[in-house]
């Protein structure tokens, strides 16, 4: 992509954050997608807050199976750099 998206790199921003989630065993899907969908942000952009959140396929797939298309899923395997680093595909 030769342009961040600007929902993510907003402009003026000069920090962000990147937060991963596991849902336990015991966790219900749908519980989960409900609490983050309804977390908030101000609207801005210059210098603000701005809140993006994905979802992976596989718990998409769980809240709403009708909604996914068959053809999606979700990165499996680490991405592997240089001088044997890596970090997960997520």
């Amino acid at each position: 992509m030769p342009v961040a998206q600007s929902g993510i790199f907003a402009l003026g921003t000069g920090l962000h954050s990147y937060l991963e989630f596991d849902l336990l065993e015991r966790g219900n899907p749908l519980t989960l997608v409900q609490v983050i969908a309804s977390l908030g942000e101000p609207r801005m952009t210059t210098g603000g807050v701005n809140l993006v959140v994905g979802f992976r396929p596989k718990l998409g797939a769980c809240v709403a199976p009708q909604e996914m298309p068959a053809e999606v899923s979700d990165f499996e395997q680490e991405v592997r750099g240089v001088d044997g680093y890596t970090m997960p595909a997520t």
